[in-house]
């Protein structure tokens, strides 16, 4: 009986240090998880906080490309709505130029018959 004693006092002790080994062992691997796993979580805070300066940067470069763009835009219309305005006269002024031309093609039309009239007419006294 105390050898059997004995016997379990050994396996218990020796189960005992091996526990506490392993528990050595499971603190020691806990710690260093949790090290790796804190310094894993600063890395990325760190990238999320340049990827969100990033982001604002990018924003403001946006924005500022928007103004850029709005104002050439509202230059623009303003440029066509002379261009188109100054196509507007120039054609008035072609209709007008036309206009006039046909009457002083008209009139000199009218002074060249005048014209072979009475040279017709001059000619045919002449003759008579």
């Amino acid at each position: 009986m105390v050898e059997e004693k004995n016997r379990f006092e050994m396996l218990f002790t020796s189960t005992k240090s091996k526990l506490n080994g392993l528990r050595e062992v499971i603190t020691t691997q806990f710690s260093e998880n949790n090290n790796c796993f804190s310094s894993l979580m600063q890395k990325l805070n760190e990238k999320w906080s340049k990827g969100l300066d990033e982001m604002q940067k990018m924003a403001s470069k946006m924005k500022i490309m928007h103004e850029y763009t709005e104002k050439n835009f509202k230059s623009l219309s303003v440029l066509l709505d002379c261009l188109h305005g100054r196509e507007i006269k120039q054609l008035e002024n072609n209709e007008r130029e036309g206009d006039t031309f046909k009457k002083i093609s008209a009139l000199a039309l009218a002074v060249a018959v005048a014209l072979q009239v009475q040279l017709h007419t001059c000619l045919h006294i002449q003759i008579f």
